[in-house]
């Protein structure tokens, strides 16, 4: 087809990053703008104002409007870009062949401020392009372009934050503790399903969507030493983008007194110290069958107790008051394992237990 605008093509987006942006959409050839319609430029380290309209080009597939920025490069770079918008917004980079390299359409409506990171494989001109994610995307928008400062220390100590790009294969990078206290390590990245594995010192843990959305978080307490922090894509090393990798720590709580293991007297209280996804085991031994009642409670995570043994199972989340647990139950005599853990992904945490005969 003609158009008075430029030569019109069909172009189909296809996988990127483990999304499929589904749909074939009709645009103007983005190279063939006459002079007196320039393509806007925006620049690194500056913004751009642009709006979509009713009469701004439409995208077939959905009905969305949508206006393509030329993007500049003199070397190969890593770039961040940035949309602030009154609507739900998309952004798609792409190279010289009109060839997808980024696409960021994040599902958290109105006012989320999409960014999505990429690697410009060599100088040259990119497009990028702001659309709706809808037909009722319209209003003024301001576009920004940052170059990312990827220079990394040669290891975090005891705190502190990166950014990397994750390419393929794993990146590693070290942590150096000097001091025994409760870290937590978090792995955030807007264009993949992250993993995040803790090494070391005796230690190893791993974590896939702890920390929000699917980024991941590990919290543990670790010794005095060196440890190895993976980073890594979940489903495969197809997936690439920005990372960010941040290292938090606070006093370790006193371990002294704390039983996290072994037999659970009656009616003796205990506590001890819970780390997420890893539940600890006690053993009960019942003499005399009748009515028992548990209690756990924590201030630091959403309890959950488990009872199996002489052919029960039993488990309780919030049967004691808010997010304690409460369970109560005739159990014959014999041997019970009672296992203490967290509701999902919570802790780590201290905690109390307790078993009383009757109700």
């Amino acid at each position: 087809m003609a158009s008075r605008r430029g030569v019109w093509a069909v172009t189909t987006l296809a996988l990127m990053g483990g999304s499929f942006i589904a749909g074939v959409v009709l645009t103007p050839h983005l190279g063939t703008r006459d002079s007196a319609a320039p393509t806007p430029r925006v620049a690194i380290g500056d913004s751009v104002r642009g709006e979509l309209r009713a009469g701004s080009p439409i995208n077939l597939k959905d009905g969305s409007r949508y206006q393509h920025f030329r993007l500049d490069l003199g070397a190969p770079e890593i770039l961040l870009l940035e949309l602030e918008a009154p609507f739900a917004g998309s952004i798609t980079v792409l190279d010289e062949n009109n060839g997808l390299l980024a696409h960021e359409a994040p599902d958290a409506g109105v006012g989320s401020r999409p960014q999505v990171g990429f690697r410009a494989p060599a100088e040259g001109s990119y497009t990028v392009v702001v659309s709706g994610q809808d037909h009722r995307g319209f209003g003024p928008f301001t576009l920004s372009a940052q170059q990312v400062d990827l220079q990394q220390p040669d290891a975090l100590v005891d705190a502190g934050e990166l950014r990397g790009w994750h390419e393929g294969s794993a990146t590693t990078h070290a942590l150096e503790v000097t001091e025994r206290a409760r870290y937590a390590i978090a792995l955030a990245s807007d264009s993949f399903d992250t993993v995040l594995e803790v090494t070391g010192n005796g230690v190893s843990r791993e974590d896939d969507d702890g920390g929000d959305g699917s980024n991941s978080l590990v919290e543990t307490i670790l010794e005095p030493g060196t440890y190895t922090l993976r980073v890594s894509a979940f489903g495969g090393e197809s997936a690439s983008g920005l990372y960010t990798l941040a290292v938090t720590s606070q006093p370790a709580p006193d371990m002294t007194g704390m039983v996290n293991q072994g037999p659970l007297p009656l009616d003796r209280m205990l506590t001890g110290w819970l780390e997420p996804r890893a539940p600890n085991t006690y053993t009960l031994q019942v003499d005399t069958r009748g009515p028992y009642t548990f209690d756990l409670r924590s201030d630091d995570f959403d309890t959950v107790i488990e009872i199996e043994g002489q052919e029960l199972l039993l488990e309780d989340d919030d049967g004691g008051e808010g997010t304690n647990s409460r369970l109560q139950a005739d159990l014959p005599a014999g041997r019970y394992e009672v296992r203490v853990r967290a509701f999902g992904s919570e802790g780590p945490g201290t905690y109390t237990l307790v078993v009383r005969q009757g109700r």
